[in-house]
């Protein structure tokens, strides 16, 4: 197979974005639109060698398969090497868990299927997840399992009957994505059946490429092919975004852009000498090891920053992720290529043995909890109980779901998502009056906890649109009767920055149907969650220096909270962050006894709550609400 210069450029036209997406940059919104290039160049590159060897009678499984551990395994393994000392110094118990987890999926090639189980809402942020990026090795993986062995049973076969019988697998694929990702986003995104046909759409070139003969194309067909291709890449980085349904009809246009690419740039073509130039072949020669590194720097990275790292630290960590790419394709990746160096059963062994005893270790890390009995009993005093507290937070909002009001009882309805859970639980603490009867409804914050006409979708990441659909906002029958039947309607989420041009003609158009009962109440926030290096910090000090202890709070949280305290009547909101704050920049840590408000830098433990409700009962406008 020729070396083609353009190959490489592309590789680097493809992790480029994909890295600058991950470190935050919104002009690269669709970013992630280079794992879709990846799988084509793939798809290519893998079907020609195979067919090219099929065609020679040189092709074999054992041979093919030591091609792919060479490939890929060396460099995985070391980058997976290197992380898991971090992961022990700066992730706690829970985070580590969640990291070991990942740790032991990845040499099976299954982070996909734990990746899809784990997109719930309380989930930890993907970006914090330092594996989280090879779910699409063990898609490229599961592919690599079945499609070799297909094009052996078929070898006998026609070229036309294989190529309608891939047609076949390629358009049920398709489609098959572009349904699933409207009902089961999560399981479109990561597996394998609805990713089979981007990399099918290399397989066509590959197919196309070796028989027919390129050259025979005139130099305006390569010229427009090829630039054509390109910009149907460059819109999708530059055009999608988180709501873009994804893989989808959407996800043809940088998979053609790339095939256009693949089958029209050559060395004469303006495509073509810039994919051709030094720095994007030298980028596109150590694009494996870069997409590698990227995650678990930017992971960790954003794990020891008490705030949100700054575009100019994660452009640092982005050019580190590149350095520490070239060390490793130039120590680890091209050595373990060579075959005089590394025999086929030494790759073979060392392979088996690395991918056992990872499968172990983060076995040992999930079964000891994160090796928690490692922590001290200072730490633990402050991290314990934190894991309960998840399902503390939802409990009472579930149990009081749609429940029926008593008739003489005062009536409260509790409108939004876990933070309505929180506001909840902190009331519950503080003992409220045996006279009040309270109800709830869940509205996911991603989906708005707002009335109004508009198609709120185009706001939402199409990811959720179907749970978005389901929950229905305020359209169910049962939540209608109970807003009509109650006294006060509390409205609490986790407010983001598209709702806020909504929130006043929601208030109008609720007001309007239902009367002047309701109260919006602000979002809150302690920061981030805390991280290994803060624990050892906290685990030595006296109560009364946690007492004074702060975090910053997000810009974007202040943001929120000063736009509702300007633009909403002081009688109908309630800026939570102010009262337990008592500041509109920071916030304390730890409650009058020492012990952590909030388990995940939003919502409370069940000492915050105890914490918050105290401050909530003695709050002129709730003080009638309590017995005490």
């Amino acid at each position: 197979m020729d070396y083609r210069r353009e190959i490489d450029g592309l590789r680097a036209l493809a992790v480029i974005p994909v890295i600058l997406f991950h470190a935050g940059f919104q002009i690269f919104s669709g970013g992630f639109v280079g794992v879709d290039v990846f799988f084509v160049i793939s798809g290519y590159l893998i079907t020609t060698i195979i067919l090219t060897e099929l065609k020679t009678g040189k092709f074999s499984l054992v041979n093919f398969y030591e091609r792919r551990v060479r490939r890929i395994l060396p460099a995985l393994f070391f980058v997976m090497a290197v992380c898991l000392p971090f992961a022990w110094l700066w992730l706690l118990p829970e985070d580590f868990v969640a990291f070991s987890k990942s740790f032991s999926y990845v040499p099976a090639f299954l982070s996909n299927v734990l990746f899809r189980k784990q997109s719930g809402y309380f989930d930890a942020a993907t970006e914090l997840k330092p594996l989280l990026h090879t779910w699409s090795l063990a898609v490229e993986e599961q592919y690599y399992l079945l499609f070799p062995v297909l094009l052996i049973a078929t070898r006998k076969l026609s070229n036309r009957f294989i190529i309608y019988l891939l047609i076949v697998i390629f358009m049920s694929s398709l489609f098959y994505a572009n349904y699933k990702v409207g009902i089961k986003p999560s399981s479109a995104f990561y597996l394998l059946p609805s990713r089979f046909w981007e990399i099918l759409v290399g397989a066509f070139v590959a197919y196309y490429y070796i028989n027919h003969n390129i050259k025979k194309h005139n130099h305006t067909t390569e010229q427009l092919g090829s630039l054509f291709g390109f910009t149907l890449i460059i819109y999708s980085i530059f055009a999608f975004n988180t709501q873009t349904p994804f893989p989808s009809f959407y996800t043809l246009i940088p998979t053609i852009g790339a095939a256009l690419i693949i089958i029209f740039a050559n060395q004469k073509t303006i495509v073509g000498k810039l994919l051709g130039m030094k720095v994007m072949l030298g980028i596109g020669l150590i694009s494996y090891s870069a997409y590698l590194w990227h995650q678990p720097l930017f992971a960790f990275t954003r794990h020891r920053s008490i705030s949100e790292p700054s575009l100019y630290l994660m452009s640092a960590i982005a050019v580190l992720s590149f350095i520490f790419a070239y060390l490793t394709w130039k120590f680890v990746e091209r050595p373990f290529r060579n075959k005089h160096r590394f025999s086929r059963k030494q790759v073979f062994v060392y392979a088996g043995f690395v991918s056992i005893l990872y499968i172990g270790i983060g076995l040992v890390g999930q079964q000891t909890k994160g090796l928690i009995n490692l922590y001290n009993k200072e730490q633990l005093k402050i991290i314990g109980g934190l894991e309960d507290a998840r399902e503390y937070t939802w409990k009472r909002l579930n149990d009081l779901n749609h429940k029926d009001f008593e008739q003489n009882a005062y009536k409260i309805m509790v409108i939004g998502d876990s933070f309505s859970g929180d506001f909840l639980n902190a009331v519950f603490e503080n003992k409220p009056s045996s006279q009040i009867n309270f109800s709830t409804h869940v509205i996911p914050a991603v989906c708005g906890n707002l009335y109004v006409e508009d198609n709120l979708l185009k706001y939402i990441d199409a990811k959720i649109h179907k749970l978005c659909l389901e929950k229905n906002w305020y359209g169910d029958e049962k939540l209608t009767q109970l807003i009509t039947k109650a006294d006060e309607v509390w409205l609490i989420s986790s407010w983001q920055d598209w709702q806020l041009s909504f929130l006043s003609q929601s208030m109008l158009n609720l007001e309007k149907r239902f009367g002047k009962k309701f109260l919006i109440v602000g979002k809150k926030s302690f920061g981030k969650k805390i991280n290994k290096s803060q624990l050892s910090e906290f685990s030595t000090s006296s109560i009364q220096e946690l007492k004074t202890m702060k975090t910053p709070l997000p810009e974007n949280h202040i943001k929120i909270n000063n736009f509702m305290k300007n633009n909403i009547s002081s009688d109908k909101f309630f800026n939570l962050s102010e009262e337990i704050c008592l500041s509109t920049s920071e916030c304390r840590l730890f409650d009058n006894n020492g012990n952590l408000i909030s388990y995940d830098g939003g919502h409370t433990s069940i000492n915050g709550a105890k914490y918050i409700g105290s401050i909530i009962s003695r709050n002129q406008r709730f003080s009638e609400l309590f017995d005490n």
